[in-house]
């Protein structure tokens, strides 16, 4: 599995967009997982993955394409957009190096 990066050139929306490509042999083989975004805020970067949009009650909600397999871990989000800003930061450091 490899992760890449786009720079966006829009003034509004995502900073930079991600693809995960899946390479190992298995079901997976040949695909890749688009949709992941990276944004700019207040408190600094953040991800979104891939959802649709509900409404509830009035409200807009999302729901995530990508969750934990187990509802009970609620920490498998935050590691996973954890992993894909490490990267992005990673990916960015090798641009400017250039």
């Amino acid at each position: 599995m490899r992760i890449e990066f786009s720079q966006t050139t829009k003034s509004r929306g995502p900073v930079a967009e991600a693809t995960i490509f899946f390479d190992a042999d298995g079901p997976f083989h040949g695909l890749a997982l688009v949709g992941i975004s990276i944004w700019s805020g207040e408190r600094g970067n953040f991800v979104t993955l891939p959802s649709r949009a509900y409404e509830e009650k009035g409200r807009k909600k999302f729901y995530n394409f990508l969750r934990a397999a187990d509802p009970e871990d609620r920490k498998a989000e935050f590691r996973f957009k954890d992993w894909v800003l490490d990267s992005y930061r990673g990916w960015l450091n090798s641009e400017t190096d250039r």
